[in-house]
C-alpha cells in the first residue's frame, strides 16, 4: 500500500471517529439518541453506540481513499465532506435502515422528513471529518516524520494573455476572460489599445 493512501485512510479514520463522536453528542445531548438513526442505519443506543463509532472509523477511512488532500483547497475538503455526510445518509437510515426496521426503503418525502435530525446529525459528520481530514493531513506534512510523503508545491508560474484591440470584440472577449479565469492566480490579462 503506497504510504500517501495509507495516511489518507489513517487521517481519514481518525477525523470519521472525532465526527462520529460529534454526532452521537449532537444527538444523544437532545434526547434524541434513542429515536434516530446513526451512520449505518442502526439506533444510538447502548452497544449499537460503539458499533457506531466503529462504523463512523471504517466510513471516514473511506473519506481519507477518495478525498485527495489541496494544500489550499480546506473549503473543497469540507464541502467533499457534506457530500459523504449526505450520501451516508441515503445509504444509513433512508436505505439500510428501512431494511432493518422491516419496512424497506420508500425513499419518500415523509420518510426523508421523519429523518430529518439524522440528516443534520450525517451532514454535521461529513463536515466534521472533512475539516479533521484536512488538518490532520496538513498537520502530517508539515510535523510528519518523511519528508518523501510531503505534496510539493507548485511553483507559482505568470501566465500572460495579451489581447491586441480594444475595441468591442477585444473588450468583451477580455471581460469574459476575466470572469472564467478569475480564480487562476497565476494568469494576467493585458488590453492593449
Amino acid at each position: 500500500m503506497p504510504a500517501q493512501l495509507r495516511r489518507d485512510l489513517v487521517a481519514g479514520g481518525a477525523a470519521g471517529i472525532v465526527g462520529g463522536l460529534v454526532f452521537w453528542w449532537g444527538l444523544n445531548s437532545q434526547g434524541m439518541a434513542s429515536s434516530y438513526l446513526g451512520l449505518l442505519g442502526l439506533k444510538l443506543t447502548g452497544g449499537l453506540t460503539a458499533l457506531h463509532v466503529l462504523a463512523a472509523c471504517l466510513i471516514g477511512a473511506g473519506f481519507g481513499a477518495i478525498a485527495k488532500y489541496y494544500p489550499q483547497g480546506y473549503a473543497a475538503t469540507i464541502s467533499g465532506g457534506l457530500l459523504y455526510g449526505l450520501l451516508w445518509w441515503i445509504a444509513g437510515p433512508i436505505t439500510l435502515g428501512a431494511f432493518l426496521e422491516d419496512q424497506g426503503p420508500t425513499w419518500s418525502l415523509a420518510q426523508a422528513s421523519a429523518s430529518f435530525p439524522s440528516l443534520i446529525g450525517h451532514l454535521l459528520y461529513g463536515g466534521i471529518t472533512g475539516l479533521g481530514f484536512h488538518a490532520i493531513v496538513a498537520a502530517w506534512l508539515r510535523f510528519g516524520p518523511s519528508p518523501a510523503l510531503r505534496v510539493p508545491e507548485a511553483p507559482i508560474v505568470t501566465s500572460n494573455i495579451v489581447i491586441l484591440g480594444g475595441g468591442f470584440g477585444g473588450t468583451g472577449t477580455a471581460q469574459r476572460l476575466e470572469r472564467i479565469l478569475s480564480r487562476e492566480t497565476s494568469l494576467d490579462i493585458t488590453l492593449v489599445s
